[in-house]
């Protein structure tokens, strides 16, 4: 993946990854605008960006769950869609950078990194591997990635932002979506969850499990 980012990364993402979906709000993003996208980004903002959308398509809520207080639904209506758009960040935040200094899983770069400088057996890491992460030149670590300042410094494993992904989990229960509206609410929890991935740090899981 990170060949295929050097190679066309300004190329549409549609065109590049034509098996990944990407949500309507990503349509004409190229494989660096993806990558821009995720890219020390608020957490839950393009989860936001999309409830402004639904709202403005006029969804709609499940009062047989939330009580309707008023004709004009604000604070069980937008009031209510931002703050569990954010609890569900700040609820699950903890516990996953628990996971990830318990783990403490190299990033992908610095697994790259420690190929370049020998610090693996080679029969740890199939050849094919090492031919595309030494024909990298790398200089740095950082440079493995899309990001001239490489990955957060904090372990790898779990994502935060795969965990913070989580609107199509409640949405369709609090709200009433159509079949299409919670497709694209998958859709753009998928792209922030794996393109961050995808796009600034991949390396094949059989060298991070080494």
């Amino acid at each position: 993946m990170q060949l295929i980012r050097r190679a066309n990364g300004e190329v549409l993402l549609k065109d590049v990854l034509p098996w990944f979906p990407s949500p309507v709000l990503w349509d004409g993003f190229t494989l660096n605008d993806a990558a821009e996208a995720v890219r020390n980004e608020y957490p839950g903002y393009w989860q936001s960006k999309l409830l402004v959308q639904l709202l403005g398509e006029g969804i709609t809520i499940d009062n047989d769950l939330i009580p309707k207080r008023s004709t004009v639904q604000f604070l069980h209506g937008p009031i209510m869609f931002a703050d569990l758009n954010t609890s569900g960040i700040s609820t699950v935040g903890p516990i996953n950078f628990g996971a990830k200094y318990h783990a403490g899983r190299a990033r992908p770069e610095e697994v790259a990194w420690a190929i370049v400088n020998g610090r693996f057996r080679l029969e740890d890491v199939p050849s094919s591997i090492q031919t595309k992460v030494l024909d990298m030149n790398l200089e740095r670590p950082e440079v493995f990635t899309a990001y001239e300042e490489g990955s957060p410094m904090h372990p790898s494993w779990p994502a935060m932002h795969s965990a913070q992904s989580s609107m199509s989990l409640w949405l369709a229960v609090v709200a009433d979506l159509t079949d299409a509206q919670w497709e694209e609410t998958k859709l753009l929890d998928l792209a922030v969850a794996r393109h961050v991935h995808l796009l600034a740090s991949i390396i094949p899981l059989i060298i991070s499990e080494v």
